[in-house]
């Protein structure tokens, strides 16, 4: 019995779930190709961050891991401003350290769209061969009500492939487009299903002791 409480309290825990803070980091590991040739090297390719800051201050940090002559030349995600937010059109990016700097920063809603996937609102274009192996670019994103949340927003549906959260381009031998893939998350009735098994385990538990 002590065992199957120690499950029982797991799959609990588990149920619970997490409900994630405004806050908490956003992580995307762009590791799917959705077009063209995947770049060498192992996916992840690219990884981007958003991480608070100070007041009103998102920091964003891209990291690569395509290998040698291979790089990134685009990067494309999203931004909800919820109900009080900044518009898109007035946030602001500034450069953090010596770091890969963006050639062009481009914004306006649904306005940006990466090859057969979907439309985003941010795009950011880089020279080509800057952001390669091992590089990074790090911005610091500032607008009233700003947080980590607010880029967590899938693209507005475009093409066959995605939707994803975000996406890049990759250039070099071969270009190809990569995107972070969502998580697939439970349905209450898969939750549902397995505290009904539970409860059946501790059932027939219960039966099983008392007829000993």
């Amino acid at each position: 019995m002590r065992k199957l409480s120690k499950m029982i309290a797991i799959a609990v825990l588990a149920t619970s779930g997490h409900v994630a803070s405004a806050a908490d980091p956003v992580q995307y590991n762009l590791d799917t190709v959705f077009s063209g040739t995947a770049p060498s090297g192992l996916a992840p390719w690219l990884t981007a961050t958003f991480s608070e800051g100070a007041t009103d201050t998102v920091r964003l940090t891209l990291t690569t891991s395509v290998v040698s002559g291979y790089y990134v030349s685009k990067f494309f995600f999203n931004y909800d401003p919820g109900p009080s937010g900044a518009a898109v059109s007035a946030l602001a990016f500034s450069t953090v350290g010596s770091n890969v700097l963006a050639s062009d920063i481009k914004r306006a809603y649904d306005q940006w769209q990466a090859d057969g996937d979907g439309k985003y609102d941010i795009r950011f274009d880089f020279a080509a061969g800057a952001l390669y192996s091992g590089q990074q670019s790090v911005y610091d994103i500032v607008g009233t009500g700003v947080t980590p949340q607010s880029f967590k927003l899938l693209a507005t549906a475009g093409g066959p492939a995605g939707p994803f959260f975000s996406a890049a381009q990759t250039g070099g031998p071969a270009n190809g487009w990569i995107g972070a893939q969502v998580a697939a998350i439970p349905e209450p009735e898969t939750y549902a299903m397995l505290l009904a098994g539970l409860g059946l385990m501790i059932m027939l538990a219960r039966r099983r002791k008392k007829s000993l």
